[in-house]
């Protein structure tokens, strides 16, 4: 059975069972949003395969009141390589990849870190985001996170009013927390032999 559906407008006659994720996710699920977007990838549920309307709703999975991880990852991916011809729009896929981590997604964390290593960044206005999105891993995601967070912003350090001492210690030490060791040995060089009195890994 067939059901009238529209999508950014325009009215399509999609199956009942594509037909209820699209409408629950209208409502609000992310979850359902990323099942529709699935659909539409992969040509299941008696549709065709149409990557423009898979992206459309894993966005909208992403930015649901209900948000959906892996609805942020598959939006990450497909608008940072331009999966199956879209369109390809990095900041876009570094912003849904930084969302997917915020939803614990640890592919996407480690996705956001590798484009901040190996990105030349160059205005205050990139420096301060990508300082951001690290520091929302830092405080939602694992040692790693803190790491990568520690090492761009000592980097940075020269760079005027961006960062302090203080503030590269922190993320050192919430990444030692986190089980990085190499966050351990960074906080130890930076704060001295006081550090290694106190019980960091508790």
């Amino acid at each position: 059975m067939k059901k009238w559906i529209l999508i950014g407008g325009v009215g399509y006659l999609l199956s009942q069972t594509l037909s209820v994720y699209i409408e629950r996710c209208e409502n609000g699920d992310g979850k359902q949003c990323m099942k529709a977007g699935r659909v539409f990838l992969e040509g299941r549920k008696g549709e065709s395969k149409d990557a423009e309307k898979a992206l459309l709703f894993f966005e909208k999975g992403c930015d649901a009141k209900k948000p959906n991880g892996l609805s942020c990852s598959m939006a990450g991916y497909m608008n940072y390589t331009g999966e199956e011809n879209t369109d390809i729009n990095t900041s876009r896929g570094i912003h849904y990849y930084n969302l997917a981590c915020i939803e614990g997604e640890n592919k996407s964390c480690a996705k956001v870190r590798e484009y901040y290593k190996r990105t030349n960044i160059n205005t205050p206005a990139d420096r301060q985001t990508a300082k951001d999105i690290l520091t929302t891993e830092c405080l939602s995601g694992t040692g790693l996170g803190c790491l990568s967070l520690g090492n761009f912003l000592t980097k940075n350090i020269s760079t005027r009013n961006f960062t302090t001492r203080e503030e590269i210690a922190v993320a050192y030490t919430r990444g030692c927390k986190r089980g990085s060791k190499e966050s351990c040995e960074k906080a130890i060089e930076i704060l001295g032999k006081d550090l290694k009195r106190m019980s960091l890994k508790k």
